[in-house]
């Protein structure tokens, strides 16, 4: 058994310390994070973790930032903005869906710094578009979210426990055979497909009332 070091860790560093976070967080999830489970994991005491972050909150919010980029996402401002706004969509979930860890940060990451100005960029995008602040901000809001809780959703959703209990449920005697053939078990991406089309399109349909 390791013993654990007092005072300011020699052993380990700011980025092991996030590393070790990270780890933690997608093998149990945000409930298993603490500053004595992440000293255990790096063999130091807790005490040792205080020298690079004051608090866990802080440690979090670090890693947040960490945690958002890492992702190459960019807003294609020089596209036509249903375009830009379905690729925008499109690689946060490709970003998302490798990595399932992050959406256990999904709230802290959204108030990152990157997080606040990358929705200002999408709401910059709409304003004119909706030629109102207010609207342009609350749909920027909505399609961020949209897209975390999609992938939340779909990162559950392809756990074996729940694939085999949807395949248990789904008729057997053919009567309800057409529900069963469309039916998303275990591939999202239609699914995905329409739900950028019908945001895109409620937007189209905002646009166009105010034009």
């Amino acid at each position: 058994m390791t013993k654990s070091r007092l005072g300011r860790p020699s052993a380990t560093s700011r980025g092991a310390i996030l590393e070790a976070a990270r780890a933690l967080l997608l093998s149990e999830g945000q409930q298993a994070l603490s500053m004595r489970r992440i000293a255990q994991q790096l063999g130091v005491t807790p005490t040792s973790l205080y020298g690079y972050f004051a608090n866990k909150a802080q440690l979090l919010t670090a890693l947040a930032q960490e945690l958002y980029d890492g992702f190459d996402v960019q807003l294609e401002t020089e596209l036509p903005w249903p375009l830009a706004i379905e690729h925008w969509l499109n690689r946060w979930r490709d970003c998302l869906s490798g990595a399932p860890e992050a959406l256990f940060m999904v709230g802290m990451m959204a108030t990152t710094p990157r997080g606040l100005r990358e929705l200002e960029a999408v709401a910059s995008l709409l304003r004119p578009v909706l030629a109102d602040d207010v609207q342009a901000v609350a749909q920027a809001q909505s399609l961020w979210w949209t897209v975390l809780s999609f992938c939340s959703f779909e990162q559950d959703a392809k756990q074996p426990g729940v694939l085999k209990h949807l395949k248990q449920a789904l008729p057997q005697d053919g009567e309800a055979s057409w529900l069963q053939d469309h039916l998303a078990v275990d591939d999202y991406t239609q699914m995905w497909r329409a739900t950028v089309a019908r945001n895109i399109a409620g937007l189209e349909v905002l646009a166009g009332k105010v034009g």
